[in-house]
């Protein structure tokens, strides 16, 4: 007998153990988006890698705030139009984090109901806070 009382009596503790790592959402967010925004980060830049960091993190910054305002897909559709490469970049590593497809964002918010819309944005919402909080951390500004 091992001393246990209640319904794991008996039973070694090891037994309640998971073998995997379980992680929260905004964890695998987290990591996935420190991926993303460390690979715009440029040791011993020169001016155009700086000013790209730079607007890198304008774009993240301000992206959280066009979504809230304006939509996900007016959103989506004005860093597709107004933010040449860097748009291109911000968007794949939104994508890349939400889990989508590549080029696949713009396409499901324009054609997706209400309630799949809904869930799109509160995604992009959260994906892009920890796009901003990274990109504020780590593409200091000079």
């Amino acid at each position: 007998m091992s001393g246990k009382v209640g319904y794991d009596a008996g039973l070694p503790r090891d037994d309640f153990m998971p073998e995997e790592k379980i992680l929260t959402k905004n964890q695998i967010r987290a990591e996935i988006a420190y991926g993303c925004v460390n690979k715009k980060v440029h040791k011993n830049a020169d001016k155009s890698q700086k000013e790209e960091e730079k607007k890198y993190l304008q774009l993240a910054r301000s992206f959280p705030a066009l979504v809230h305002t304006c939509g996900l897909v007016q959103a989506v559709a004005f860093v597709t139009a107004k933010e040449k490469e860097t748009g291109k970049d911000y968007l794949h590593h939104l994508e890349t984090i939400m889990p989508l497809a590549p080029e696949t964002l713009a396409k499901m918010s324009r054609s997706a109901d209400l309630l799949e819309y809904q869930r799109l944005t509160r995604d992009a919402m959260d994906s892009a806070a920890w796009l901003k909080r990274y990109a504020e951390t780590l593409l200091k500004e000079s």
